[in-house]
């Protein structure tokens, strides 16, 4: 077996690394918010959604302790708890509403929490 030269040799392992690496080949690094930040921005989307349906003063009434709840149940919970209750949050608001209004409220949250990231 005939050895190349140790020069060649670092030559070849040098080599790739002097080539240019082309832009598709740069990893991209996206910032992600935090999942705190993830929960006041779905926080903010619900209260959104809710103002861009046309609620009755007895809905208004029915969801207000709801938000408030809501509110003093997450204060000082980690990102899954509010995650949960945020669930269970939009699934009695739901309750509350005429299928109308849950078809508006469900495209107003999704709008909000698309326009979010």
């Amino acid at each position: 077996m005939k050895s190349l030269p140790l020069v060649a040799v670092a030559a070849l392992l040098l080599a790739p690394a002097a080539l240019p690496v082309p832009a598709s080949a740069t990893p991209v690094v996206v910032a992600q918010a935090s999942p705190s930040a993830m929960q006041a921005e779905a926080k903010d989307a619900v209260k959104t959604a809710l103002k861009s349906v046309n609620l009755t003063r007895h809905q208004k009434i029915q969801i207000a302790p709801m938000l408030e709840n809501y509110k003093n149940q997450t204060a000082n919970a980690d990102d899954a708890t509010k995650k949960t209750q945020q669930k269970a949050l939009i699934k009695q608001i739901y309750g509350i509403l005429s299928p109308d209004q849950q078809a508006q409220f469900k495209a107003s949250l999704k709008q909000s929490m698309m326009g979010s990231h």
